[in-house]
């Protein structure tokens, strides 16, 4: 079930079964009122690239280091910027001194560097935001590497990036929209 497939009523009209990846997409089809049997097939994670970093690497330093999933409107950037600039100060003062290094995982959207263009005042003197296009074979490092994973997003069928960071013991902070299902 994908929210921007063109053809998906007529999916559901039609359809006398329906694999989904998460409850979260099966909750959507079935709000949708499918007279199809809607069943949930997990989606996989390979777990010889996406493991728990080594007891003996620092992950910490001087800073404690946030690897997100938000950079566009749909995956929540633009409610991530918004908190951040709300509440960067008091976030800074609750880490011992440490700096807060966010790393936004993807491209920020225009849409979503003109938000945080506008809320740079309030972030910047607290929090260090970076944004980039980690390479796909670095992704599992850069996981490991992290303090905490979040995802924000208002509307995902399966987050397959919740589930490497989950898969790397990294503790996740994510909406109940991400179709991550098991998770306490």
């Amino acid at each position: 079930f994908a929210v921007s497939e063109a053809n998906n009523d007529w999916i559901l009209a039609h359809a006398d079964h329906i694999l989904v990846g998460s409850l979260y997409a099966r909750n959507g089809v079935e709000h949708r009122k499918s007279k199809a049997t809607v069943s949930v097939v997990p989606y996989a994670t390979d777990l010889t690239r996406f493991y728990p970093a080594n007891d003996m690497i620092d992950k910490g330093g001087n800073a404690i280091k946030v690897l997100v999933r938000a950079p566009d409107v749909r995956k929540g950037g633009h409610l991530f910027i918004k908190a951040l600039a709300a509440c960067a100060e008091q976030l800074a003062g609750m880490t011992g001194g440490k700096r807060i290094a966010i790393s936004i995982l993807g491209d920020m959207t225009e849409e979503i560097k003109s938000i945080y263009q506008r809320n740079r005042d309030r972030i910047d003197p607290y929090l260090v935001l970076e944004s980039g296009n980690i390479p796909m074979a670095d992704v599992p490092a850069a996981l490991r590497a992290a303090d905490l994973f979040v995802m924000p997003s208002i509307s995902e069928g399966k987050s397959l990036a919740a589930l490497e960071a989950a898969a790397t013991e990294l503790p996740l902070l994510v909406t109940p929209y991400c179709g991550v299902d098991g998770f306490k």
